[in-house]
């Protein structure tokens, strides 16, 4: 028999045993990671907190109250920030467009311009950088003078959210984690499209006031929103890990004081969590090619396909996911089942190539 008839023919079996391990396979979970310690850490805290941490491409590993209404500060910058792109990319004003600072946009508190001249030009490319930067207050003043309201409130009712913002002070209005781990995904995802969100990326990278910055190391980037007024301190980040993951930190304060002990503990201990979870070997019935390759191996890659396609992941983690993607196309479907059934006829034939020798070959291709 030929091994494209053995695949067919393997293939057209597959259905009943998809049936079978769906029915069989429960929710999968890393075995070796904890999230014990870092809930402790949490739920010690006495004043108000919510927490999410969870990868990028979507596995929630933690959270605590991420519906918790508090006051957001200057975190609304973030979403205003993806809202400012979105129209510049949609060629509505530039980044070189100019707007001169008088004292109708004078506003206190965080930032560079306040502490300039009145009648100072800036470019709206100075004023997103500012804004995510230093959180200035006038610079954010200053666009949302530029760019409005009604449709920044549109954009963020179209997200599933009832958050918006008003003039003449557009700003603290009460947000969640999970509204802020939505913007923050925004931006990332649209990092790297065009000059305007790159502007944004460099100035989160390099935000200042960051508490989390103390005990993360250099080489680790970390794109970050702070807010803080005399009530709250809150960090959005977006760490450029091994494994990249979204740390949302929104916390009380009182005396006007973050608690930074209690900031830099919960950082320390994320990272620890984190790097057990990459450290963490897969579970029985993962789809693992180290060792073992087979019809079950396949089964799960076209469950998981029709999974995914239908919005879920069937408990898949992130590396699984990726692991499932043999032909690095970025889908996890037949296409990748049928390739790891050509393996496993190529081993039943007595062949010594690795599994790693031979998808690597599969996608240097």
């Amino acid at each position: 028999m030929s091994m494209v008839k053995l695949i067919r023919r393997l293939l057209c079996g597959m259905t009943a045993l998809c049936m079978t391990v769906l029915l069989l396979v429960p929710c999968m979970a890393h075995a070796d990671y904890s999230t014990e310690k870092l809930d402790s850490i949490v739920k010690g805290y006495s004043r108000k907190v919510s927490v999410i941490l969870a990868t990028a491409d979507g596995e929630m590993l933690y959270s605590y109250q991420p519906d918790l209404y508090i006051s957001g500060a200057s975190l609304i910058k973030l979403p205003y920030a993806v809202y400012v792109c979105r129209k510049l990319t949609a060629g509505v004003r530039s980044l070189d467009e100019k707007i001169t600072y008088t004292k109708s946009f004078y506003h206190g508190g965080d930032g560079v311009i306040v502490k300039g001249a009145y009648g100072t030009e800036y470019t709206i490319r100075e004023l997103l950088d500012y804004m995510l930067r230093y959180s200035d207050n006038v610079a954010y003043d200053m666009l949302v003078y530029l760019f409005g309201i009604n449709d920044f409130n549109a954009m963020i009712k179209s997200w599933g959210y009832s958050v918006s913002i008003a003039t003449p002070s557009p700003r603290f209005p009460g947000l969640t984690a999970t509204f802020m781990h939505r913007a923050m995904l925004e931006m990332q995802m649209h990092c790297n499209d065009g000059e305007c969100w790159q502007v944004c990326w460099n100035a989160l990278r390099n935000s200042t006031n960051v508490k989390l910055r103390n005990v993360y190391p250099e080489d680790i980037g970390l794109a970050v929103k702070y807010g803080e007024v005399e009530t709250v301190h809150h960090e959005v980040c977006f760490v450029e890990d091994e494994m990249p993951y979204v740390l949302i930190l929104m916390t009380g304060i009182v005396n006007e004081k973050p608690d930074v002990p209690f900031i830099e503990s919960v950082g320390t201990e994320v990272q620890q969590l984190m790097a057990d979870y990459n450290a963490t070997p897969p579970l029985p019935g993962d789809i693992d090619y180290s060792t073992t390759v087979n019809a079950s191996d396949a089964a799960r890659v076209l469950i998981a396909s029709a999974a995914l396609g239908a919005g879920g992941t069937l408990g898949l983690s992130s590396r699984q996911q990726r692991a499932g993607d043999v032909n690095a196309d970025g889908d996890v479907n037949a296409s990748d089942a049928a390739l790891i059934l050509q393996y496993a006829a190529l081993s039943g034939t007595g062949s010594e190539t690795a599994p790693a020798e031979f998808f690597g070959a599969v996608d240097a291709e």
